[in-house]
């Protein structure tokens, strides 16, 4: 090259590369966009799927837990008290033995019921009463979850 040269990049030749570098770059950031999306999606799949199966670990364990309630006389006929297509209610041992002092079996009532209102968004309840001396009975209300007041101590969403 000789001093005062005036060989280079045309302004075109500029304009040219800078557009094919963005597109390079646009397209480089969409595709990690997409990957970063899939990954947001796949965590919450995965804790959704941990969410289901501790519930469904805690359910199986309460009910390996189940008391077959008596005080002297049958008071139902077998451990459930209830089992209906989107609800089972049953008397289970608190192992939190958060029951007073004269619920010496540490009994307590659990319903999980599946609220199903909304299509492709339904909602597992647990419900928990608990009581001093002889259980009460079962509530009658059926819908999910029951909030009639005194029916149950805790409604959690699971």
């Amino acid at each position: 090259m000789r001093p005062g040269d005036q060989r280079g990049f045309s302004l075109i030749e500029v304009l040219v590369t800078m557009l094919l570098m963005m597109v390079v770059f646009g397209a480089t950031l969409s595709l990690l966009d997409a990957f970063q999306n899939d990954n947001r999606l796949d965590q919450l799949r995965n804790e959704t799927q941990d969410n289901a199966r501790n519930t469904m670990d805690r359910l199986a364990r309460q009910l390996r837990n189940v008391v077959a309630p008596t005080n002297g006389v049958v008071i139902s006929p077998g451990a459930l008290e209830e089992a209906q297509p989107y609800s089972i209610a049953f008397e289970t041992v608190d192992t939190l033995k958060t029951a007073a002092a004269t619920n010496k079996n540490n009994v307590m009532r659990v319903r999980y019921c599946l609220d199903a209102s909304k299509l492709k968004n339904e909602v597992l309840w647990e419900q928990v009463a608990r009581w001093a001396e002889n259980p009460p009975e079962l509530p009658t209300n059926t819908a999910c979850p029951d909030k009639t007041a005194g029916d149950w101590e805790t409604t959690t969403q699971v």
